[in-house]
């Protein structure tokens, strides 16, 4: 996850892991990015269930996981308030990662979705509960990981 927000800043998601006894360590493949590591698994699912996306959130970044749990979107790096899924982003895949997006169910499902400019449909989409389990959030990736440092997404 990334753990400097775009002030330099630890981010509130990194200082909550670090508050409920994790421990920190880079990714060596990846210095803007940390791995928290906690003791017992009650403590993981301590800090787990603070995490509460936000009602009227779009997230995005990159993970080289298949799947993302609430704390996974949180942890993309990027959001914003927002009220539908619509939006234009470049996301850096070095290294293999797959681009996401996620946003309330409610928000529905783009009806098309272009990468430099041309169509793109192998996408796979999944539905996942925040900590309280009252938002679902709708997350969508490339169906199979990219390496390429720049790619230009509109979700529309």
């Amino acid at each position: 996850m990334p753990f400097l927000d775009d002030s330099g800043k630890l981010t509130p998601l990194v200082v909550a892991a670090m508050a409920a006894g994790a421990t920190s360590s880079l990714v060596t493949t990846d210095h803007n990015q940390i791995i928290l590591t906690f003791a017992t698994q009650a403590d993981r699912d301590a800090f787990a269930a603070k995490i509460d996306l936000a009602p009227q959130y779009r997230y995005w970044g990159v993970s080289s996981k298949p799947a993302l749990t609430a704390i996974d979107i949180a942890a993309l790096g990027n959001s914003e308030p927002a009220t539908s899924f619509a939006k234009s982003i470049t996301y850096d895949c070095t290294g293999g990662r797959f681009p996401y997006l996620a946003y309330p169910v409610a928000w529905g499902t783009p009806a098309a979705v272009t990468v430099g400019g041309l169509a793109f449909t192998d996408l796979v989409i999944a539905d996942v509960p925040d900590a309280d389990g009252k938002t679902i959030y709708r997350t969508i990736r490339f169906n199979y990981l990219q390496n390429g440092n720049a790619i230009r997404v509109v979700w529309a």
